[in-house]
């Protein structure tokens, strides 16, 4: 498994979606900056430091987060496919069972460390323009619920490996991310009710941390997207690992 591992990155390295997922830590980390910079320059009023961390927090977990981790999902599980070394790949003496659980490891690895890199990002940024030191409830809530993103968003991401391993497409996967990502700016445009709302695996990621939910509604909303992560998974995995690679690359 550990020469899986080490493989899996090895991949992320050499390919240039390195360059998208460096975009994503620097788009919120400029956008903390100028809310920084305008707060202390434009309106002269320091900013808070809940200004820095909600905001940038938001950002990756509604808009930014779900349809890039849905193209590095759809990346890891369909390049092989694409490219057309599936076929070397699966004459290692391993089982395909170990490629897929080792690129879901990769996939979990690669998520917490651009959400954790972005916090932190925002906590120099923070540290440069506000006056106050950071309260340490803020800090410690900030990160259970960075901790709740990173299983979120990882709950989310079958949706987009089921679509990159039945195409064998990585576009697949990008487009479903950023349908889900659609779906949920429109219920939130339209102003649908929770009770509805919930049950968009991309819309309850955004109110389970932004909007206090009842009881109920919480249950339904992650229910939906477990039961959706869990199949989603066991269909991908099914696939993955019993389907014939013949024409692969087509």
């Amino acid at each position: 498994m550990r020469t899986i591992l080490y493989t899996e990155l090895l991949k992320c390295k050499r390919a240039s979606i390195l360059w998208v997922l460096a975009a994503v830590i620097v788009i919120p980390s400029l956008i903390s900056f100028f809310i920084g910079f305008g707060s202390w320059y434009v309106l002269d009023s320091p900013p808070q430091w809940s200004g820095f961390l909600v905001y940038s927090q938001a950002l990756i977990n509604m808009l930014i987060g779900p349809p890039v981790f849905a193209m590095l999902a759809s990346f890891l599980f369909a390049r092989e496919y694409h490219e057309g070394t599936v076929n070397s790949i699966f004459l290692y003496p391993r089982h395909r069972a170990l490629f897929f659980f080792g690129k879901l490891c990769i996939l979990l690895l690669l998520i917490a460390a651009i959400i954790g890199v972005t916090f932190l990002i925002s906590l120099g940024i923070g540290s440069i323009f506000t006056t106050t030191s950071l309260p340490f409830d803020l800090f410690t809530n900030k990160v259970l619920e960075l901790l709740k993103i990173i299983g979120l968003q990882f709950l989310l991401v079958p949706i987009a490996i089921l679509a990159g391993v039945l195409s064998r497409q990585v576009i697949a996967g990008i487009i479903v991310g950023i349908a889900g990502v659609t779906s949920s700016v429109i219920l939130m445009i339209a102003a649908t009710p929770f009770q509805y709302s919930v049950y968009n695996p991309y819309s309850f990621v955004t109110f389970i941390i932004d909007s206090p939910l009842e009881g109920p509604l919480m249950i339904r909303g992650f229910g939906t997207l477990l039961t959706l992560s869990i199949l989603c998974t066991a269909i991908s995995y099914y696939h993955y690992v019993s389907s014939d690679v013949q024409g692969s690359g087509v």
